[in-house]
């Protein structure tokens, strides 16, 4: 497991915005998912997660873990085993500068603030199961 890296998760602006399971073709309560034309996709549900995050520094590498293992470093709501895609990221700070060098691996997802973003809330959309 991974842990949540340059992230305030006391901080009160560090929440889920969103968290919802997508039907996708299927029934909301089912576990599995079909698309048509496709036939059955045995990969558990689809859900669609918004977070904000307050970043802790500025040019720093940031980590956000779906699964991060002790209180300290997980956010109150989240919780998931794979990163299906990243929807969007970006920087609701006054100075609005974007993150760079944002990708996803497993159920984590990695980026890196901009050089004047320390402190700023940066909103996070992604698909998961």
């Amino acid at each position: 497991m991974t842990e949540n890296a340059n992230i305030t998760e006391a901080n009160a602006s560090t929440k889920v915005i969103l968290d919802t399971r997508l039907p996708v073709g299927a029934s909301p309560d089912s576990t599995s998912w079909q698309q048509k034309g496709v036939g059955e996709v045995a990969q558990g549900a689809l859900n669609l997660l918004v977070v904000d995050l307050v970043v802790t520094a500025a040019s720093t590498e940031t980590t956000f873990s779906l699964d991060a293992a002790t209180a300290a470093t997980s956010i109150v709501g989240v919780s998931g085993a794979e990163v299906v895609g990243i929807l969007g990221l970006y920087n609701n700070g006054g100075g609005f500068e974007p993150p760079t060098l944002v990708h996803a691996s497993g159920a984590t997802v990695v980026f890196t603030t901009a050089a004047g973003t320390g402190t700023d809330v940066h909103r996070l959309t992604i698909l998961y199961r």
